[in-house]
């Protein structure tokens, strides 16, 4: 999740708060297993539950997937 000039990452276990971009941060990421969903999230594919609407379900919290991302996320869905 971006929280401005930082990124909360979150895992099973815990969640660290790091000094990058959210851009950046996700352009380090495998594209295979992660995606950007909305200018303040990128999801672990496989960690998605649910897809609602315009919402993306990990654990049972909402992330809501972004007007501009959303093509890009109905690709993904259709070649999985």
């Amino acid at each position: 999740e971006s929280l401005k000039d930082y990124i909360k990452i979150i895992t099973k276990t815990s969640s660290f708060i790091v000094h990058t971009t959210l851009t950046s941060f996700t352009e380090s990421l495998p594209q295979s297993k992660f995606i950007r969903i909305h200018r303040s999230s990128t999801v672990a594919i496989e960690k998605i539950d649910i897809i609602d609407g315009n919402c993306a379900y990990i654990n049972k919290k909402p992330y809501k997937i972004g007007g501009s991302y959303r093509e890009n996320f109905k690709k993904l869905l259709v070649n999985l």
